[in-house]
């Protein structure tokens, strides 16, 4: 019995000798991610068409939302794959999420109990070193002026 795209000897018609071939996608003008081939474009190119060579980009993700992927593929009996998949990543890419997680956590465990010490942009560090040399200046000024009446009173006093 003949199988369609076969010929009689068993062979498919492409010629080689596997019982299921999937389709080329090469003669689509197409890659195997839906890319266009090089071949098309370099076709393309020579017939005059306008070509538009760029592979569609990926959706950047926000750090929140890898961490809900990590979080997702982190169940127990997750459908990795699938998650994968529906997000348009690939295993490289979930591996580089939970080493940046991985590390965070790391980092922030270092850091022991208390509060986050708190970092100032450097103008404003600035701005509060020159209040506190104008404070220390006022207050040297008060302490002389002080220590000269201190000294008039006890005076005053002696001459009593």
């Amino acid at each position: 019995m003949a199988v369609p795209g076969s010929n009689a000897v068993g062979k498919t018609s492409a010629g080689a000798e596997g019982a299921h071939q999937q389709p080329r996608r090469e003669a689509e003008g197409r890659g195997s991610r839906g890319e266009a081939h090089p071949s098309a474009s370099r076709a393309a190119a020579a017939s005059g068409e306008p070509t538009d060579v760029r592979r569609p980009r990926r959706p950047r993700l926000t750090a929140q939302r890898k961490f809900e992927i990590f979080l997702e593929c982190s169940a127990p009996g997750a459908p990795i794959g699938e998650i994968l998949r529906r997000e348009g990543l690939y295993t490289s890419d979930l591996a580089r999420i939970r080493e940046a997680v991985r590390e965070a956590a790391i980092e922030r465990l270092k850091q022991g109990p208390g509060r986050k010490k708190k970092t100032l942009p450097p103008e404003e560090v600035e701005e509060l070193m020159t209040e506190l040399r104008q404070k220390e200046q006022a207050l040297a000024a008060l302490s002389v002026e002080y220590m000269a009446l201190k000294k008039e009173e006890s005076r005053a006093s002696k001459d009593r």
